[in-house]
């Protein structure tokens, strides 16, 4: 199975890439919007990570996008546990598992498995 990874932060890209390794997971870093929604076309992911808070492209509209698109495909958000608002709207954009920061890595291997 392939995640497609759509994370652009450092210190969390790295984890993943560390914890991928580690667990033989397969996945596809996507640093753009474009990039995860084509990648998750071609290579019919059925699960997607993002990071809530990405500065680099609008999270909670590619989540909108993605499972219009894609409605099977598994997404999983995670962000600061305080962000209660962003988790809400994570939600309502169609976010099948949201985790804040810090559960996420707790979980990580599971989820790239």
């Amino acid at each position: 199975m392939v995640v497609i990874v759509g994370v652009t932060d450092v210190m969390f890209k790295s984890k993943i890439i560390e914890t991928a390794q580690a667990v033989a997971g397969d996945i596809v870093l996507a640093p753009s919007q474009e990039g995860l929604l084509d990648a998750t076309a071609q290579l019919q992911a059925e699960k997607v990570i993002l990071d809530l808070n990405e500065r680099k492209y609008d999270a909670l509209e590619t989540i909108k996008i993605l499972k219009e698109a894609h409605p099977g495909t598994h997404v999983i958000g995670f962000v600061s546990h305080v962000q209660r608002d962003v988790m809400a709207r994570a939600k309502a954009a169609g976010c099948d598992e949201i985790l804040a920061r810090e559960a996420f890595v707790k979980k990580l291997a599971a989820l790239l498995k």
